[in-house]
């Protein structure tokens, strides 16, 4: 048989607010161990409790997680920090995006956009669950964006330009190709498609006709 001969955990300490979770994971040595089964404790399920290295925290204060293998019981521990959730959110600053002209008929491109609230205790976090205000694709000229997380606001301009002609291609060939010296050109059939510089194409003007 394969004993265990250890076990290690993948954080030696963690740091969390009230209410979040993280993820401890055990490695069992050797990796062949024939019982690589382990229990989990904490010193204190009032500060964080754990289910099978999902730890929980549940109030301010400190405490020791610790896994312990069933053949042996070597163990590893993670000490646990829990912070108090900060009392009150005064503000949120933005960070970019790294680009703010945006071309007719494109959603809104925010890459690097990034929302940082901010605390009355002088802390800082990144958010994700913001809000923003409507963004029309179609109209032409300056736009402000307002961004909101809980009941703060900030807000950025992006400017919206119209979309131009990048190139055209045949999509289809006229219905008559040869003709004989001195004889008129004949259109009928042919397509040509736009390229602009949003992505899309649409139908160009046919020789001879009026734009659709």
């Amino acid at each position: 048989a394969v004993r265990v001969t250890g076990v290690s955990l993948n954080k030696t300490a963690l740091e969390l607010f009230v209410g979040e979770s993280a993820e401890l994971t055990a490695t069992v040595t050797p990796a062949d161990a024939d019982n690589r089964s382990a229990s989990w404790r904490t010193d204190n399920d009032s500060v964080a409790a754990v289910t099978q290295g999902t730890v929980t925290a549940a109030a301010p204060g400190t405490t020791r997680i610790t896994v312990i293998t069933t053949d042996g019981g070597f163990e590893a521990v993670c000490t646990v920090t829990v912070k108090a959730l900060p009392t009150e959110l005064t503000g949120i600053e933005l960070t970019g995006p790294a680009s703010t002209r945006n071309v007719e008929g494109m959603p809104l491109n925010l890459d690097g956009l990034t929302v940082t609230a901010v605390y009355s205790d002088g802390s800082r976090a990144a958010v994700t669950d913001y809000t923003l205000s409507s963004y029309d694709p179609n109209t032409i000229g300056t736009q402000t964006i307002t961004v909101t997380y809980r009941d703060k606001t900030a807000t950025f301009t992006v400017t919206v330009a119209a979309k131009t002609l990048t190139g055209i291609s045949v999509s289809k060939k006229p219905a008559k190709l040869s003709y004989v010296q001195g004889e008129a050109l004949q259109p009928d059939g042919l397509e040509v498609m736009g390229r602009d510089d949003n992505g899309t194409s649409a139908p160009g003007r046919r020789p001879g006709r009026s734009a659709p």
